[in-house]
């Protein structure tokens, strides 16, 4: 609309050639238009490394990263045991929380198996590994670290296998 208001201007102007005043109204008109293309029209820029991964690709890639951290996480608490104190502990509740809901990303990939046996596998390997990260994590409160190094073996197969069921490449090649 400012635009049309702008051109009007433009062709109003163009009758006043003869005027003295058309040096100051020209001016008038080049500012007009430059405020107005600065103002309303944001030039298109891609914004290159921005954005994020498909669905799909950030879960997998989120779940990897958790299983990669639960890994250190875990013998962590084997080395340390009942030494930690009580921020670490409310830390590791805080990741233990995270990474019970993983159990979404998971869920979200067990979409994309396309065998029926293997995605209800996949969704029950996501179900239990959740309720055993929510045991761990109810323990954590009670003060019993023992019980991550007691579910962590169980969890770190849940999550290789939970993998395993996502590959879809036949073994013959």
């Amino acid at each position: 609309m400012m635009l049309l208001l702008l051109l009007s201007m433009l062709v109003a102007a163009d009758g006043l050639r003869c005027n003295a005043l058309w040096g100051l109204h020209k001016k008038l008109l080049a500012v007009g238009l430059s405020t107005y293309c600065l103002t309303f029209n944001n030039p298109v820029i891609a914004a290159v490394g921005e954005g994020d991964l498909p669905d799909g690709a950030m879960a997998q890639s989120k779940l990897i990263k958790y299983q990669n951290e639960w890994n250190k996480v875990a013998n962590s608490v084997k080395t340390r045991g009942n030494d930690m104190d009580l921020k670490e502990q409310l830390g590791l509740k805080q990741f233990l929380k995270q990474l019970a809901n993983e159990y979404y990303d998971m869920e979200l990939l067990t979409k994309g198996i396309l065998d029926s046996n293997k995605k209800e596998q996949a969704k029950l390997i996501a179900t239990d590994f959740r309720m055993k990260i929510r045991e761990c994590d109810d323990a954590l409160s009670d003060g019993n670290v023992n019980k991550i190094n007691d579910n962590y073996p169980i969890t770190s197969k849940e999550l290789k296998d939970f993998f395993i069921l996502l590959q879809d490449i036949p073994d013959e090649l």
